[in-house]
């Protein structure tokens, strides 16, 4: 590579970081409910004190205090140190895959549509899925208004048969609306099933038989499978004997990013989908046979998965067409 590509890919990194330090933010005044995550200015969470330009630096503020506050010396938990530093890296590998793929240097990347959808899927379900972690809930904050912005583009594109910069085997906006609803609705009914069939298995186990067929009953008197699932979420429905939640395979919040995903992606929504599972999988073995929760967050795998077939989909695509 040249030295216009390094230095557009150390670009993109602090970029990253950048995004990275505004999204700390974001997640912990989602979950405090603070308001003004976009106009309020930045403080320390713990004394409160206006942090100045030198303590908002991204990476290097949390490295030269030490991981403290220069006001009260009060302890900043590295995970802010970790997000800003995986986001700037995140921006670079994906923009270096995208590089790889559709055979131009890093510095072209700006002139690909491409690339840009690629950089704001990746703003979009960085903070989604750092949510996810630490409070095991997608937040409807986020993923609600990005998938009603990816629906209205489609809708756009489609009334004026506009080319858009998807990752579908179609790009032209009538086909590319259809294939994102349709991929959309079909990676949300194979995500449904993995709610309901736990569901109908604990409703045999525990002998409650006119659950179940609530339950059989709802999928034929409802044809949108969310509108079944979020009835049917009600514990009196199912289990009444509990405060344990009810057994499932996959959470109400992993749905609502699949739709988001499913429009985004169109087709590659089958790509992602089989990374996610894959790298779920190998770290969901690895952290139960520690002995640690058998509860474990899947947005950020889907998240993952969703960026590698972006990134690397037409790559893989040309090497099995050819």
């Amino acid at each position: 590579m040249h030295s216009t590509d390094w230095f557009f890919l150390a670009i993109v990194g602090v970029t990253g970081t950048i995004f990275g330090s505004f999204f700390s933010v974001v997640v912990h005044r989602l979950r405090t409910g603070e308001s003004g995550f976009l106009t309020g200015s930045s403080h320390c969470p713990l004394c409160g004190h206006t942090l100045s330009v030198r303590d908002l630096v991204p990476v290097f503020s949390w490295l030269a205090s030490r991981g403290h506050c220069r006001y009260c010396a009060g302890g900043i938990p590295a995970s802010y140190l970790l997000m800003e530093a995986v986001s700037g890296l995140s921006a670079v590998l994906l923009s270096w895959g995208l590089s790889w793929s559709y055979h131009v240097p890093p510095s072209m990347l700006p002139t690909f549509g491409e690339w840009w959808w690629t950089m704001g899927t990746l703003f979009v379900l960085f903070p989604v899925a750092w949510y996810d972690i630490r409070h095991m809930e997608i937040p409807d904050e986020i993923i609600r208004p990005a998938t009603t912005v990816i629906l209205l583009v489609q809708l756009i594109a489609w009334q004026f048969d506009w080319p858009l910069p998807f990752f579908g085997f179609f790009n032209t906006g009538h086909w590319a609306l259809f294939e994102g609803v349709f991929t959309a609705l079909l990676i949300l009914v194979f995500f449904s099933l993995q709610i309901l069939i736990p569901w109908a298995w604990h409703a045999i186990q525990t002998r409650k038989f006119r659950a179940l067929a609530d339950l059989m009953a709802s999928l034929v008197v409802f044809p949108f499978w969310m509108v079944s699932l979020v009835g049917l979420s009600r514990r009196d429905s199912l289990d009444n004997e509990s405060d344990a939640p009810l057994p499932s395979w996959m959470g109400f919040g992993d749905l609502r990013i699949a739709v988001f995903m499913g429009l985004l992606g169109g087709m590659w929504g089958v790509l992602w989908v089989m990374f996610a599972y894959i790298i779920g999988s190998v770290f969901g073995i690895a952290w139960v046979a520690s002995g640690r929760s058998s509860i474990i967050p899947f947005g950020p795998f889907l998240s993952i998965g969703l960026m590698l077939a972006l990134a690397f989909g037409p790559a893989i695509a040309s090497q099995l067409l050819s």
